[in-house]
Order: structure tokens, then sequence, then C-alpha cells
């Protein structure tokens, strides 16, 4: 799978791995931080157990957004909002939203309540 969003994360690759999301007993999307990986995040996803579907979108450059969490918003665009649609969208892929785990490390983290187009919504979102 490859994130099909405007922006400086389009056609960066989806990792996975485990059974499918429909076999699985949950699916985990796994969201690196700057200067990690969706391998990397997918080594650690293994530790979870084998029964889940892991996904771990790969930012473009390694990195969601340039600047801190602390910049205004506009410092990080497009960068932020192509990421919040990448994450959204392998969510979103994932199937029901209470079988979904959205993880994020570090940079990530700071995304993952807003990455969820049923939490920009306000109609439920997976767990972060």
């Amino acid at each position: 799978m490859r994130i099909q969003v405007d922006g400086p994360h389009d056609g960066q690759p989806v990792l996975a791995a485990g059974p499918a999301p429909g076999d699985a007993r949950g699916v985990v999307v796994l969201a690196h931080g700057r200067g990690g990986s969706a391998e990397e995040m997918l080594h650690l996803g293994r530790e979870l157990g084998d029964d889940l579907a892991l996904l771990a979108p790969q930012a473009a450059g390694h990195t969601w957004y340039p600047y801190s969490f602390l910049a205004p918003l506009e410092r990080n665009e497009p960068w932020l909002s192509s990421a919040l649609d990448a994450l959204g969208q392998v969510v979103a892929s994932a199937g029901s939203p209470e079988r979904v785990l959205l993880v994020g490390f570090s940079q990530a983290h700071a995304s993952c309540p807003s990455s969820s187009p049923a939490t920009r919504r306000g109609t439920g979102a997976p767990r972060c």
C-alpha cells in the first residue's frame, strides 16, 4: 500500500506485518517519530503478538513535519496537513475504529488524536 494524499507524504509506503486486518484480533497502526522509520515501528509492533495486523506508514524524509510542534501551524505546512491526511488514510484502511489502535512515537504521537478522519468529524476514532 502507498499513501495517496496531497503534499510531501504522497506516495510513501505503508509496511504491513501479521495477519490481514479482517483476520486479526485487532489492528495496530504504528507511526514513527522524527528520524525513525516504518521498519523500526514494525519491529516494535511484532513484540505485541502474532495475532495483530500491523500497519506502519513511512513519513517522507523520516519526518512528519519539519519544525517543532510548538511552532506556528502555518510554519509546518504543507507537511502537517499531509501527515494528518496520511495517518487518517492508514487508519481508515484498517477497518472498524473499535478494532484499531493508533500508536505514535514522539513526533507522530503529537499528531495521533487529530489524525483520524472520524476525529475530525467528531464521530468516533481509534484509540491513541
